[in-house]
């Protein structure tokens, strides 16, 4: 019913090295799938702290050898990254080529030049085609179906989850007074 949530307190005790309390070991006891990760959370945890026992020390030069290999590295970076002394005259030289060589606007023709009126011949106006008839309120109900059968699927399944929770919490928790209280 509420696996996930039995799951997730069960490895919180298992990480935290604790024993399971007696409601929680009872469900481990009933559920095979909860039992199952319990078992698994276990050999889990047994397994780190075996290959945590064995984990050598490092040798002290360790840590001094990799700053200076990462300094060293971010020094390379920063050379590649040097442009070449006559690389800005060079790139000057090329911008004043294509400048050069650019395509320019016509000049002969006038910027502004204003065009002629031509004269339109009075004609009748278009006529528009006939739209076929459309059947609104079938297809408007046919939409109002296929939107809202999702929504009544998702609204199913909320009811029967707070019915399951209802189920679950139960006497669990203590009983609420009224929201509004009556005259």
């Amino acid at each position: 019913m509420f696996c996930f949530y039995h799951q997730w307190k069960i490895s919180q005790h298992i990480s935290a090295q604790e024993a399971l309390p007696q409601s929680l070991r009872r469900h481990v006891d009933a559920c095979a799938g909860c039992r199952a990760h319990h078992d698994d959370q276990r050999r889990v945890a047994r397994l780190l702290a075996d290959v945590s026992a064995t984990i050598p020390e490092p040798p002290p030069y360790l840590r001094e050898r990799i700053m200076r290999a990462v300094a060293a590295d971010a020094a390379d970076d920063q050379r590649s990254w040097a442009l070449p002394a006559f690389a800005r005259p060079a790139m000057a030289l090329v911008m004043l080529v294509s400048w050069n060589f650019w395509p320019r606007p016509d000049t002969t023709t006038p910027i502004h030049s204003h065009p002629q009126p031509v004269a339109v011949a009075q004609s009748t106006p278009p006529t528009l085609p006939s739209l076929p008839a459309m059947p609104v309120e079938s297809t408007l109900s046919l939409l109002g179906t296929s939107i809202a059968t999702p929504y009544a699927a998702e609204w199913t399944g909320l009811k029967q989850d707070l019915a399951s929770a209802g189920a679950f919490l139960g006497d669990r928790l203590p009983k609420l007074p009224p929201l509004v209280s009556s005259p």
